[in-house]
């Protein structure tokens, strides 16, 4: 079980289904179509409209459900009150507590680590605040929706809408360095460098550059003259920051850093047109073609 007996947060985390069998859950949905059971609400679900009225469409009552002390589950809290100072993060960084209770988390001479419960801003040693000429541009990171991570890279469809990472940077900035829609750029900080290609927007402003991480699952093709990871040639990471991470949860600053930005060429061993990505294509060998299926419907 995911929730249903916490006792920490004190409250049922399935009154929506998630963590519910069919077997118990499929009855309450069909009493809310207004039928007995599931078989019913599913041969006429057309028939079925169930409307929920607007200002509870928008609320959140969960806070409202009533635990094991009779009492409502308020905040998801220790004291279930709303708390500025997030008493269970603080525990959180002394002992583990709720995750890995009770191994504690000390300093190096033993004393509890401390620090702000509540986020206070501070900034960063890189940032657009100052003047860097080495370093003129400053740097975030995303993705597109259609890959995540490593994965997706292998649809052709996909790769062929976008092939390899674009770098967005400002018309501004691209005219006075030259730059072009589609050139290819090299993107270098104090910790690496990396490549991608150019998209000029005013999407984005003057001294910005967004970039998002990418693989080539192509690097290892047996066709390839010289077989890498994937990851080097366009990996914004190979220019983010080691040095500095989050105290409390030890993220480190994937974005928001100083680079430069000049033009250069695209990178061995990566496709980038339509055709080059026929490996990728899906193969029918082992299913029966379309004309065998029509033919014997």
């Amino acid at each position: 079980k995911l929730g249903g007996d916490d006792k920490l947060l004190c409250r049922d985390f399935q009154f929506n289904g998630t963590y519910r069998t069919k077997e118990d859950i499929y009855p309450t949905w069909a009493k809310l179509f207004g039928v007995e059971d599931w078989v019913e609400a599913v041969k006429h679900s057309e028939d079925h409209t169930l409307t929920v009225p607007i200002d509870e469409l928008y609320q959140f009552y969960q806070h409202l459900d009533i635990v094991d002390d009779g009492l409502p589950a308020g905040f998801a809290t220790l004291s279930r009150k709303c708390e500025p100072y997030v008493t269970m993060a603080v525990m959180n960084g002394h002992t583990g507590f709720p995750y890995h209770f009770p191994y504690e988390q000390t300093g190096p001479n033993g004393e509890w680590l401390e620090y702000d419960a509540v986020c206070t801003y501070k900034e960063q040693s890189e940032n657009m605040l100052q003047e860097d000429e080495d370093y003129p541009f400053y740097l975030t990171t995303g993705r597109v929706a259609h890959y995540h991570h490593t994965t997706l890279r292998t649809a052709p469809y996909s790769r062929e809408l976008m092939p390899v990472p674009d770098a967005r940077i400002n018309p501004d900035d691209a005219a006075r360095l030259g730059i072009k829609h589609g050139d290819w750029i090299e993107l270098s900080s104090r910790r690496g460098s990396t490549r991608g290609r150019a998209y000029v927007t005013a999407g984005v402003r003057p001294g910005v550059v967004m970039m998002e991480r990418f693989y080539f699952p192509e690097s290892y093709d047996k066709s390839q003259k010289k077989i890498t990871g994937g990851w080097r040639q366009c990996n914004v990471n190979l220019m983010a920051r080691d040095d500095v991470v989050n105290p409390n949860f030890a993220s480190a600053s994937w974005r928001g850093y100083r680079v430069n930005v000049r033009k250069s060429t695209k990178p061995e061993g990566i496709w980038t047109e339509p055709g080059e990505f026929q490996p990728f294509m899906p193969t029918y060998q082992a299913e029966p073609n379309t004309e065998e299926v029509f033919r014997h419907a």
